[in-house]
């Protein structure tokens, strides 16, 4: 299915917002492990969502749907009665969170994933589970992954990985399982998971890292900080620990404003966004930026009780590509193809290297990056570590797809609404169907092509 993509001059006046993917993912696998099980307030929409639901009434979990408002219920749940096999059809994330979940519940099952899924990535992942202690067996071939009962054993595990997939699936593992966890991490990876977790009633003690300070390798006159350990952080799960919480409030989604300032900052547009939430995913993204010569002032701070809202003015200024490294990059990881088109609209070079997550770049994820990249026009190429990026002044109308990544193609589709000239995308329904949000911002410059059917917001 393709569909015709027009250009956009200015940024919409009004946004729509619904809850955050990733939070509401988190939710719903905290809510089936606590005792009493749980509401999740102000859910994501997309269909994603509807698969993971769909996989926990599977299993056993009373399942009640109004709107944004989902229900858990735990009362029936019987880990004997778990069908021997499973599907989820999710996303990646949404299955990390499936696999520890079953492995924690000590059963004998299966579990069917998307064709979807990175096969590369997902090996690496699941090795990094099983070296950990899990008891689980992997058949790439048939798409199966296979859970056995296993000792209650306590996990001790250094985390290399810039995502946060290894560590939320471990940290979820001993939720259900009643195992401890202590995690030590070398990058500053996603801690929405870890936050509902400890707002659900979990134990859980983090110690940042001592640092000391150094002279500057390259000029002695300055002192700078460095970490006296291998690690950032050491994060522990006690043993036994118990979920009480019955009530889940997910916060706005962190993805559609980064989106908006990209599309902003593609058409060299003042973006002015009022009353927003100000996660700390979107105050890096805003440091990000200013590191590349865009000016972002927030203006009429408002502290609640666990976030920030406040107004937000940025300019884009005059940008210039810089190199993009190491912790840096580890903690815009999330954000990386919206780095990389912005990166593409800077006539310069952009280097991301050392993202520590060497079998993710070796994976399909960074070829159809930078494949995309190279049709509108951007001589781009994947490092050994990393990426190199020699952008172009404006985008001409391309053809983009077909996506496997829903991240990508949303960074995409962000470019071709910037672009000079009408642009296509094979199964832009990827897009609708993971950030609805995004795509009802920008719909009225989506037209489906003659032989093809536009597509739903779900």
């Amino acid at each position: 299915m393709s569909h015709s993509i027009y250009p956009l001059k200015e940024i919409p006046e009004k946004l729509s917002i619904c809850g955050d993917y990733a939070a509401t993912v988190a939710a719903l696998f905290v809510a089936a492990v606590s005792k009493q099980g749980g509401t999740v307030y102000n859910r994501h929409k997309g269909t994603d969502i509807d698969k993971v639901l769909k996989f926990l009434s599977d299993i056993g979990h009373g399942i009640e749907i109004d709107n944004t408002l989902v229900k858990i219920d735990r009362s029936k749940f019987d880990r004997g009665r778990i069908p021997s096999e499973n599907r989820l059809d999710a996303s990646f994330h949404a299955l990390s969170l499936a696999i520890g979940y079953l492995a924690g519940l000590e059963v004998e099952t299966t579990l069917v994933y998307s064709d979807d899924i990175d096969s590369i990535y997902l090996a690496y992942f699941v090795g990094q589970l099983t070296d950990a202690g899990l008891p689980l067996e992997h058949n790439p071939g048939k798409k199966i992954i296979r859970f056995r009962p296993g000792k209650r054993l306590p996990i001790e595990r250094m985390i290399k990985s810039s995502y946060s997939y290894i560590k939320d699936a471990l940290f979820l593992f001993g939720a259900t399982s009643g195992c401890s966890v202590a995690i030590r991490e070398q990058f500053d990876s996603d801690n929405r998971f870890l936050k509902t977790l400890a707002d659900a009633g979990a134990r859980i003690t983090i110690k940042e890292a001592e640092h000391k300070t150094v002279p500057d390798q390259n000029d002695p006159r300055r002192k700078v900080r460095k970490l006296t350990s291998d690690y950032k952080r050491e994060m522990m799960l006690h043993p036994s620990t118990s979920i009480t919480a019955s009530e889940f409030r997910v916060p706005p989604s962190r993805e559609i404003l980064p989106a908006i300032l990209t599309f902003a900052i593609l058409r060299r547009k003042r973006a002015v966004l009022e009353r927003i939430t100000i996660s700390t995913a979107l105050q890096r993204f805003l440091n990000y930026l200013k590191s590349l010569g865009a000016v972002t002032v927030l203006a009429n701070k408002s502290r609640g009780k666990d976030r920030m809202t406040a107004d937000l003015v940025m300019e884009p200024g005059r940008l210039k590509g810089r190199k993009l490294a190491g912790e840096a990059a580890a903690k815009l990881i999330q954000e990386l193809p919206l780095v990389a088109i912005i990166a593409a609209s800077i006539p310069e070079s952009t280097i991301v290297r050392n993202i520590g997550e060497a079998n993710f770049v070796r994976s399909r994820y960074f070829r159809e990056l930078t494949e995309n990249l190279i049709r509108a026009g951007v001589k781009c190429g994947i490092l050994e570590d990393g990426l190199v990026i020699e952008g172009v002044k404006e985008f001409p109308g391309a053809d983009y797809g077909p996506f496997n990544y829903p991240d990508i193609a949303a960074a995409l589709f962000i470019l071709s609404l910037a672009a000079q000239e009408r642009s296509s995308i094979v199964n832009l329904d990827i897009v609708s169907e993971r950030y609805p949000d995004l795509f009802a911002t920008f719909q009225e410059s989506v037209r489906s092509d003659p032989t093809s059917t536009a597509p739903t917001r779900k």
